[in-house]
Formats: structure tokens, sequence, C-alpha cells
């Protein structure tokens, strides 16, 4: 019996699942900002598809908490049912494994300690 390993909705979700079964307990968190930056982007500039993809202006958007209690940013619901799934996961981890998040922007991920990159 190998056991079972939630895989989630996204590769994070079972990026952070599989760190768990394998025992880790300070997991570090970057990447993960699951918002549009200021400028309404949903990519950073460089990425090989673009800032922006076709129709992503029509995608409805709301606000959320921002990183570091610095108000709110923009998402959508994509991006929520992500950070809202991987809330739950780190609030009811058994294991008792600290999350960090050190992606320094974007949405607000509950149950993690926010620190930068170097800090952690």
């Amino acid at each position: 019996d190998f056991g079972y390993i939630d895989t989630g909705t996204h590769v994070s979700h079972f990026s952070y699942t599989l760190a768990l079964a394998l025992g880790f307990k300070n997991i570090i968190m970057i990447g993960q900002d699951l918002a549009f930056d200021e400028e309404g982007n949903s990519h950073s500039k460089g990425f090989d598809f673009g800032e922006k993809f076709s129709g992503e202006e029509n995608i409805d958007k709301l606000k959320v908490p921002a990183y570091a209690g610095k108000g709110e940013v923009l998402t959508h619901i994509t991006w929520n049912d992500y950070r809202i799934k991987l809330e739950y996961l780190f609030a009811c981890n058994e294991q008792k494994a600290k999350f960090y998040n050190a992606t320094e922007g974007g949405a607000r991920i509950n149950f993690t300690e926010e620190l930068s990159f170097k800090e952690c």
C-alpha cells in the first residue's frame, strides 16, 4: 500500500501535498501571487506567451486581501479558488508543517508566514 496523495486542482496544491507526504516540516512557497499586477498583467514581463492571455480582459475580477496586508489586489475566480484550497490544505495539515510565503506580492494566503525569500 502506497497511501494516497491529494492532487488537488493545480500543480501547487499537489506539490505542497507531496512535500507533506515526504515529511518536510518547513515549506517555502514562491511565485504564488495568484493575482494581477498593478498594470493588470497576469504574467511577468518576458513570459514566453505574453504578459496577458487573449480574452483575459473579459474575465470577471474580484478584490482579495494583498500580501503583507497592503490593501487589496485583483484576482479572478480560478486563482481565488486555488488560494482558498491552499489555505484549507495549510490549515488542516496534520503534520504541523510551517508554510512560508516568500512570493512578496499578490494575494495574501492565510495560514502562511510571510517572509522574503532571503529571510527563509
